[in-house]
């Protein structure tokens, strides 16, 4: 695609929209994912800790207030086939949180944008073919087009989505989340839009 000097994305695909086609969109076929790798659904960060020995994890414990995305986060870094990813695991720790959506719900997967294609195959030999296939226009800042791929897989408990864009021309990400994530990350971001209406 060649070199620029500014790859970020004028027009990237919204979170909120995203949400939306997740609770919209239909099932696809595939056995859902129980967790990441080892590291099951409803476990802590000190579990992962465990599990993950390098992972750099981040807490908000004792802050106030409520993380749409989470409460807390775990970094690590390894490969899916030949392609180097990272792997962002989002955990909900706040004793407001309902008892089904705690601990670890939903992780992010980011990779370049040159290997989506492996990501895809990956994701797609697992989980079969994707539910929806969206082709999305983007033009970066310094006037480059494109079209981002946007797969998004429906399972009995989760939701899967892939693009070959996120943010920037450069990398890609995936994201797998349960019912209960999305949930309560509605819950959270209509509670949160109510508390900023009374200041206005």
């Amino acid at each position: 695609m060649g070199r620029m000097k500014n790859p970020a994305i004028s027009n990237p695909f919204p979170f909120l929209a995203l949400v939306f086609v997740l609770l919209i969109a239909p099932a696809s076929a595939g056995e859902p994912p129980t967790g990441f790798r080892s590291l099951r659904w409803g476990a802590s960060v000190e579990e992962a800790k465990k599990v993950f020995p390098n992972a750099k994890c981040l807490s908000s414990k004792g802050k106030r207030g409520e993380s749409d995305s989470g409460d807390a986060s775990c970094l690590i870094e390894t490969t899916i086939g030949s392609a180097k990813v990272k792997v962002l695991l989002e955990f909900f720790e706040k004793p407001t949180t309902p008892k089904s959506a705690r601990g670890f719900q939903s992780y992010a997967i980011t990779y370049k944008s040159k290997d989506f294609s492996e990501i895809r195959e990956a994701l797609s030999t697992r989980y079969g073919n994707p539910a929806t296939t969206n082709e999305e226009p983007i033009q970066t800042r310094s006037g480059l087009k494109d079209t981002n791929t946007i797969l998004l897989w429906k399972l009995e408990t989760c939701s899967i989505q892939a693009m070959t864009y996120a943010g920037s021309i450069l990398e890609g990400m995936a994201s797998v989340s349960t019912k209960s994530w999305t949930q309560e990350f509605e819950r959270r971001r209509k509670a949160r839009s109510g508390e900023s209406g009374k200041d206005l």
